[in-house]
């Protein structure tokens, strides 16, 4: 998670110069929802991977 916070303040101090354009900026959201899914995506298998263990308990 702190992967995805520091993306989302990259994106808010993108937005708030004038050195990047518009599609910097869409980029980096798009970007941040490609993590989104992943990190949601691990924390799944994660939480599956500790349901097999503490049924193995």
């Amino acid at each position: 998670m702190l992967v995805l916070g520091s993306w989302l303040l990259l994106a808010q101090v993108v937005k708030a110069q004038d050195g990047f354009t518009q599609e910097d900026c869409e980029r980096l959201v798009r970007q941040e929802t490609i993590l989104k899914v992943f990190m949601e995506q691990v924390d799944k298998r994660f939480e599956q991977v500790d349901k097999l263990f503490a049924v193995r308990i």
